[in-house]
């Protein structure tokens, strides 16, 4: 029989922390930190609690002893992060460096940590997807802190790092919006909806950030995963999404992307050796649609 881990995920509330942790609860012992929000999940001990702070987050670890520890903690707004550098690496950095100070004391302790394809972009010269071994050219500050959390971690053997790349699906209330929230609610009601031809992304459904989670966890892989669907430019995105809805397409407005020096134009993710690692294949666009309209409609 297959031995119950002791799984802490930091951030159970966020949307990619919740879809996780319902992946994971049947077959393991769950527990799940949140800030503010409390999610409705069976099965698993929740605990609010503020992650950044280092003494209260050691004292959790230490308390616990979990087998693995998933961080999903983040504050991903690319603007904000450029507007309040303190904020951005408080949250997105803090609670790693004590993680991994508390793993090298404890090295049986797995880290999976939800990193993001914005480690990439600076790369003017780079032409197609970014592989998980291309080097690393984060021109915002939220990538910028993303790295910082990988160069620390991969001083650990027994780590996992896994970059998705544009998360969409439907988040809850208290959540943050996705691409296809601001899509849907457009063209839902006839209003406009303006797609940059020229910002080039791997969309990724957050179910199968969730599934790939499990699946290395259950495979016991290392190392880092990209996690990404289809490369495709957000206009073509949107175009695939309105035509799954039947929503008119004249409504979609084509656009060039402002120019910006935090916002890169493609970070765009090539998941072949995920693929073939784990052995994963990630949805095709329409049938994530597909499953997000069964819960719409």
């Amino acid at each position: 029989m297959k031995k119950m881990k002791k799984i802490l995920i930091l951030g159970i509330s966020g949307f990619a922390g919740l879809e996780i942790a319902k992946k994971l609860v049947l077959e393991n012992k769950v527990i799940g930190t949140y800030y503010h929000n409390k999610p409705e999940i069976k099965n698993c001990e929740l605990i609010q609690m503020d992650v950044t702070s280092n003494k209260i987050l050691n004292s959790l670890l230490e308390n616990k002893k979990p087998d693995l520890i998933i961080n999903c903690v983040a504050i991903s707004n690319i603007d904000e992060c450029e507007m309040n550098h303190e904020l951005c690496r408080k949250i997105n950095v803090l609670p790693t460096e004590v993680i991994v100070e508390y793993c090298k004391r404890n090295p049986k302790t797995k880290y999976v940590f939800l990193s993001s394809s914005q480690v990439f972009g600076g790369d003017k010269t780079k032409v197609g997807a970014y592989s998980k071994d291309d080097p690393c050219h984060p021109i915002n500050y939220y990538g910028k802190c993303k790295l910082e959390c990988e160069n620390i971690i991969r001083k650990l053997k027994n780590h996992v790092i896994i970059r998705p790349c544009l998360i969409f699906g439907l988040p809850k209330k208290y959540q943050h919006k996705t691409i296809f929230n601001y899509i849907y609610d457009a063209l839902s009601v006839g209003d406009i909806f303006t797609a940059h031809f020229d910002q080039i992304k791997s969309p990724v459904f957050v179910q199968d950030v969730a599934l790939l989670t499990k699946n290395i966890i259950e495979k016991e892989k290392t190392g880092i995963f990209h996690a990404g669907g289809k490369t495709r430019s957000i206009y073509d995105f949107t175009i695939e999404v309105a035509k799954f809805f039947s929503f008119n397409t004249n409504l979609v407005i084509i656009k060039k992307s402002e120019e910006k020096s935090y916002r890169s134009k493609n970070n765009s993710l090539d998941c072949t050796f995920t693929e073939q690692e784990c052995g994963f294949i990630f949805k095709p666009l329409e049938e994530s649609l597909y499953n997000i309209k069964r819960v719409i409609i």
